[in-house]
């Protein structure tokens, strides 16, 4: 599978716990990493980036959209573990750009 980023873009409308929806259009890369917090909230990089094929630099290149819509957050668990992404659900925790 090779990611074409000029081929087309991906319409989403992403419901959230307190009932709010919003659509975004973005890439198809980016509609994948986004649709696997359905499967579960949180997920060590490496594990994210071989679920979706693509290294682990590039989940974590095409991951800051999705940070900067405050829909997930990055860090380590502990000083020598992996990252970590966790999907922030609620409501207060998501910032409105724009």
């Amino acid at each position: 599978l090779n990611w074409m980023p000029q081929l087309g873009s991906v319409k989403l409308e992403l419901q959230f716990d307190s009932g709010n929806s919003k659509e975004y259009n973005v890439s198809p890369l980016h509609a994948s990493i986004i649709m696997k917090f359905q499967d579960q909230s949180k997920w060590p990089a490496t594990e994210l980036a071989d679920a979706l094929e693509i290294s682990t630099a590039l989940l974590r290149k095409k991951a800051v959209l999705w940070m900067n819509h405050g829909l997930l957050e990055e860090f380590r668990e502990d000083a020598e573990g992996d990252l970590v992404y966790q999907l922030l659900e609620e409501e207060s925790e998501n910032r409105e750009l724009g």
